[in-house]
């Protein structure tokens, strides 16, 4: 099982690495230009979603990114005994506030200054929700 996780972080440590190099080489279109916006602060689970996975189809945001969209307020699909559990799609959520909620509580607790803690990511996106803030 092992063998197999550390197989499935390399090949993602691999797809991030070529999504940033494509990010560098050309800048992603319409950020900071104010061409695509979006309500961050009130949106329903499944716009979320699409929203990310519209955003990753034009290389604007990250694999790792990605998944915060998928799971923007920190809650997966499984429940307590390992079952899958439907998330409402209609939900309505504050992505933001639940991304900047997520930057303080490891800033708080230190999380913050260990380098595989994702803190940088939540930081990162957290500046482009910001931009393309409605």
């Amino acid at each position: 099982m092992d063998f197999v996780r550390e197989q499935w972080n390399a090949n993602v440590t691999k797809m991030n690495t070529f999504l940033l190099s494509l990010q560098e080489a050309e800048p992603a279109a319409g950020v900071g230009t104010g061409l695509a916006t979006y309500n961050f602060a009130d949106m329903g689970r499944g716009e979320i979603a699409d929203v990310g996975k519209k955003l990753f189809n034009e290389g604007k945001i990250t694999l790792d990114e990605l998944f915060r969209f998928e799971h923007p307020d920190g809650r997966l699909k499984v429940g307590l005994n390992g079952e899958p559990v439907a998330l409402n799609p209609y939900d309505r959520l504050d992505f933001i506030g639940f991304t900047r909620k997520a930057v303080r509580d490891m800033e708080e607790t230190g999380e913050a200054q260990r380098p595989d803690s994702g803190y940088k990511m939540l930081v990162d996106l957290l500046a482009k929700l910001e931009t393309w803030q409605a």
